[in-house]
């Protein structure tokens, strides 16, 4: 047995419940659009519900899960809230309201109130078969529009796929170019580097024999030729002649192993 105040809480929680639903039951019209409308009304018949499945209120569960199931499928957006649904809410409303008296009064509702209740879960069932029997049509519609995406897509996927291809041998073509670049620039560095090193060593070449050739003209200073009567060339001071003609003989051996020729 139930305690008689646990009965007051549900009764005074159901019925503050029950204004909720029917304040936005009469703006549902104008605002089925608004998801908060739709989810105020459904969240009042839930909770309503719940309570009454606390209590063992079987009869009051019943009656709530018919209209609370229509209500989720209004949510989403199976079922629309047209006008002559919006009229059946307000008749489920109503026959809640007499059940919660009643259970206010301690008695179970007669049996015209409970053929009043069959009546209106049947009419709630008729919404949630018509949604069902909705709902192969559009599945067939919704595969329908998947296969024509799909016959869109595969075109673009293989254009994609191609796309790649060209991308991929095209990157294949560069990296050899750059690699057959920096090959060129390797061995143009080592030629540069050689001819570095020639110009060196011809500069050293002539350092050596602008050196050998000042030695010769001092060489040379030694040598003194004086015209004979008889037109034969004398040489005076025969000394300095020798030490000359040592010196001219080691610059020219010199000159020779510096490979030099046609001196």
């Amino acid at each position: 047995m139930i305690p008689d105040e646990y009965l007051q809480t549900f009764v005074i929680e159901g019925r503050k419940l029950l204004q909720e639903m029917e304040e936005a039951l009469l703006i549902v019209e104008q605002a089925s659009e608004d998801p908060e409308v739709i989810n105020a009304i459904f969240r009042a018949a839930h909770t309503i519900k719940g309570s009454a499945g606390m209590f063992g209120i079987d009869h009051v569960v019943v009656f709530t899960h018919a209209a609370e199931s229509v209500l989720d499928r209004v949510r989403s957006g199976d079922v629309s809230m047209s006008s002559a649904l919006a009229a059946l809410f307000i008749e489920a409303h109503d026959h809640l309201k007499v059940l919660i008296d009643h259970v206010a009064e301690g008695r179970h509702p007669p049996g015209e109130i409970d053929s009043d209740g069959k009546r209106l879960i049947e009419q709630l069932d008729e919404h949630l078969n018509d949604a069902a029997a909705d709902q192969p049509e559009n599945s067939g519609e919704m595969a329908e529009s998947a296969v024509k995406l799909l016959d869109t897509m595969v075109p673009s996927i293989k254009n994609t796929s191609g796309l790649v291809q060209e991308i991929a041998a095209a990157s294949e073509e560069q990296s050899a170019g750059v690699s057959q670049i920096n090959t060129a620039m390797n061995q143009l560095n080592q030629i540069t580097q050689q001819n570095a090193s020639s110009s060196e060593q011809l500069a050293a070449t002539s350092e050596q024999m602008s050196g050998q050739a000042a030695q010769l003209r001092e060489l040379m200073a030694f040598f003194t030729v004086a015209d004979s009567a008889d037109g034969v060339f004398s040489v005076n001071n025969i000394k300095p002649f020798k030490s000359a003609v040592k010196k001219t003989a080691a610059a020219i051996q010199r000159l020779n192993e510096a490979e030099l020729v046609g001196f």
